[in-house]
């Protein structure tokens, strides 16, 4: 039988390709002797575009959302903690889960696991919804044979990964619906208020100031060239979208957004949370240093952040602590790069790195509520301006004409 796997060699190359093996867990152990880490195994089947249950393949993806995941985690976690074994953990989760698309991912898993496959690979092939780092946690557990211990440090990290996205939605939907009010009352007023006043002023023909005029000039532009206008924007739009899901574009972003002030630094304490925490979780379960620092790796979009573990990973592979390039580099703060340090030096990474991560959890979340605060105020003065400096452009040509007629 063939399996197709993907795995990471020692020198933290990403390799692909087919094994032969009697079994997944014969083709995981051959890959191991060979000095791989598995990060997905699936059966070789080219002609296969849908499975039995006829949902569609991994590469097309589920229609599943994170906190589906995060359910699942949590479920997982209390049925193999309360006793029960994974087929029979599988089956009630299929049972109790309401919607189609998730129902059909969790009956995959299940009929997989049934056939005699560890769960990890079950799991290895939904690569959008279980990341190589929730897979390598599993497949942790079910080698130390404390899986319901690898599921409750999964549903920790998941649970806090919800919370993390779940506050920075928070911090920025009400800005943003609050700049969206502000186009819609510039549009209202070019649109539909300055051409009345417009239509007014003319008649009375009357002397407009500067500002009148050209905010009466611009607002009939735009009712005369509104194609070149809505053309603009959509290019604009279509143009950035492009830019940025390109690799540069994204390199470029990413290198811009932890530099951005104010803004860039509590940017660069989300992503070293979350890099500290994956860290320090998959030390906990027993994953060597180096396959975990490659998970992170992997797991890090960030270009900046992306080369630092790198760099780390090859001090690792010299034999050299990680303390010394983490406290050599600007994107960590010196302080948590000192504890990260000491703890290593310790014997004591994983507490070191799972401390670091709650204090930055902690801290980036009063950054976001206080940095809400200053913001919601500014956007609303802002807008508040806008609409008082065409108001008065408006209203000074009446006050003229009351004056004249006084």
């Amino acid at each position: 039988m063939a399996f197709r796997y993907e795995a990471i060699d020692s020198a933290g190359q990403t390799l692909t390709d087919v094994v032969e093996a009697a079994s997944a867990q014969e083709a995981a152990d051959l890959l191991r002797d060979r000095g791989l880490f598995v990060t997905r195994l699936d059966e070789d089947d080219p002609h296969r575009h849908r499975d039995a249950s006829g949902i569609s393949s991994s590469r097309q993806g589920p229609k599943a959302k994170f906190r589906d995941v995060v359910l699942f985690t949590q479920q997982m976690s209390m049925l193999l903690r309360s006793g029960a074994r994974v087929v029979e953990a599988l089956e009630a989760i299929e049972h109790q889960t309401q919607r189609t698309g998730w129902r059909d991912v969790v009956r995959t898993i299940h009929e997989d696991v049934e056939q005699g496959k560890p769960l990890s690979v079950a799991l290895s092939r939904f690569p959008k919804l279980f990341s190589g780092i929730y897979v390598s946690m599993v497949t942790a557990g079910e080698a130390s044979g404390e899986l319901g211990l690898a599921f409750d440090r999964l549903g920790l990290l998941t649970r806090q990964q919800m919370e993390i996205r779940n506050r920075v939605i928070g911090a920025i939907s009400y800005p943003a619906v609050l700049l969206v009010l502000c186009a819609a009352v510039m549009v209202i007023l070019l649109v539909f208020v300055l051409p009345r006043f417009a239509d007014m002023f003319e008649v009375l023909d009357v002397e407009l100031p500067l500002s009148t005029s050209i905010m009466i000039s611009s607002s009939r532009w735009v009712q005369v060239h509104w194609y070149y206008v809505l053309t603009a924007l959509v290019a604009t739009g279509v143009g950035t979208t492009m830019f940025l899901r390109s690799p540069g574009g994204k390199r470029s972003l990413s290198c811009t957004v932890v530099r951005v002030p104010i803004f860039g630094g509590l940017i660069r304490n989300i992503i070293l949370a979350r890099m500290c925490r994956i860290w320090g979780q998959l030390l906990q379960s027993k994953v060597g240093l180096l396959d975990a620092v490659e998970l992170v790796q992997r797991g890090t979009t960030n270009h900046e952040f992306h080369e630092l573990i790198g760099r780390v990973a090859r001090t690792v592979t010299d034999g050299n602590l990680v303390g010394s390039e983490l406290k050599s580099t600007w994107l960590i703060p010196k302080t948590y790069a000192g504890a990260i340090a000491t703890g290593e030096e310790s014997g004591r990474l994983t507490d070191s790195l799972l401390f670091v991560a709650s204090s930055l959890e902690d801290e980036n979340g009063e950054a976001l509520a206080s940095l809400t605060r200053i913001i919601e105020p500014l956007i609303l003065a802002g807008m508040g301006l806008v609409v008082g400096i065409i108001a008065f452009s408006l209203f000074l040509p009446m006050f003229d004409m009351a004056g004249m007629a006084g």
